[in-house]
């Protein structure tokens, strides 16, 4: 069962999604190159290995989307989310930005009819973000694959994409600080990651830090919801510090 805490109060957020055609990366790879073999069977390895816990965790962001306009999803993989975000919320528009072909194709296949969703492929660490643009940025499970340093010229560019009361929603894992869940997670995730560093040439070989680089962007969390044990979590960050500092 989900646990939510709230943080700090605040109205719903509501995002706004563009017209895609991006494709963002999951790592420092030629666009899609790595990802593209695993797109047929990815569902089925996440299944295996986490159950239906990484899809309710991403839908779990779907509430705060509820009055968006405009979303940019970056790292969208293989379409459940925006599939499922189109399906609930039909006049949202929707910019996704995806490095592999494969997962865009498997994607689009997902999508219910007229669904205003555009992708675009392309690696995200070399895409020009419009700044400025977006009620909601959403990232599913795609912080995790960079390294901090990666990150820390990443998500200062992704951020500034946000509309002055934008939000940045976060579906990623965790590490629990003690007991059995810890252990846990600190195995899954060390298989998780020896796993894609040699299926996909992952970048990253840990859980980066992507909190505190938020917190160096100037977004604070206000809303949790934790899953698992609390191994992984969807999360609501605000954006009021970030437009101030880099838009006023």
């Amino acid at each position: 069962m989900a646990q939510m805490q709230r943080i700090e109060s605040g109205a719903s957020s509501a995002a706004g999604i563009l017209p895609a055609e991006v494709a963002s990366p999951i790592c420092r790879q030629d666009v899609g190159s790595t990802f593209d073999r695993l797109a047929r069977p990815y569902r089925w390895l996440e299944y295996a290995a986490f159950g239906r816990g990484l899809l309710r965790c991403r839908f779990d962001l779907l509430p705060w989307l509820a009055d968006a306009k405009r979303v940019l999803t970056v790292g969208e993989g293989d379409g459940r989310f925006v599939a499922e975000l189109a399906r609930r919320f039909p006049e949202i528009k929707v910019d996704c930005v995806e490095a592999s072909g494969a997962m865009i194709a498997r994607a689009r296949g997902r999508l219910p009819v007229n669904a205003k969703v555009n992708f675009h492929q392309a690696d995200a660490l070399e895409r020009d973000f419009p700044k400025g643009e977006y009620d909601a940025v959403v990232t599913c499970f795609f912080l995790d694959c960079f390294s901090e340093e990666t990150l820390g010229e990443l998500m200062p560019r992704i951020a500034k994409s946000l509309q002055p009361q934008g939000k940045w929603l976060v579906a990623e894992f965790a590490k629990p600080s003690r007991g059995w869940a810890a252990w846990h997670a600190r195995a899954w995730l060390a298989a998780m990651y020896f796993f894609f560093r040699h299926a996909t040439r992952l970048e990253a070989r840990r859980l980066p830090d992507w909190e505190g680089e938020m917190a160096q962007i100037g977004l604070a969390c206000s809303e949790r919801v934790s899953r698992r044990w609390n191994s992984m979590a969807a999360t609501r960050w605000n954006v009021a510090r970030i437009y101030s500092q880099n838009h006023g």
